[in-house]
């Protein structure tokens, strides 16, 4: 099928992905032969207006908690994992390390530039 779309022109190749779209709304029609099937699509599109304005109030809720959660926490949950820092500023943070992922990190290259690679290899 995509030898055929690179043979056509430009115009050709509109009235080809027109029949595509009408392909995929073929399955649609069992929506007329059928009322229960008729009575489900028109209620989901009735309620698509009602869904659509409750999702707005529940993005505005939460734009508004997200601000105020933002200005009375800010800052109040900092902490530097380096006890040798004097001040905030220069905190740049030490690695943390475990076993474990020293095992793992001694089965690889080491990295030239890596501070994480020489205190996890005498971290354990």
């Amino acid at each position: 099928m995509s030898a055929i779309l690179l043979l056509l022109k430009g115009s050709q190749l509109k009235a080809i992905a027109i029949l595509r779209i009408l392909r995929a709304i073929k399955p649609l029609r069992t929506l007329t032969k059928s009322a229960g099937m008729r009575l489900v699509f028109k209620s989901l599109t009735l309620s698509l207006a009602a869904m659509g304005n409750l999702s707005v109030i529940c993005l505005l809720f939460f734009a508004i908690f997200a601000i105020l959660g933002v200005q009375l926490f800010a800052g109040k949950f900092y902490s530097c994992n380096d006890s040798g820092v004097p001040n905030r500023g220069a905190c740049t943070g030490a690695p943390r390390c475990t076993c474990r992922i020293a095992e793992l990190l001694s089965a690889l290259p080491p990295a030239p530039s890596s501070p994480r690679s020489a205190a996890c290899a005498t971290g354990c």
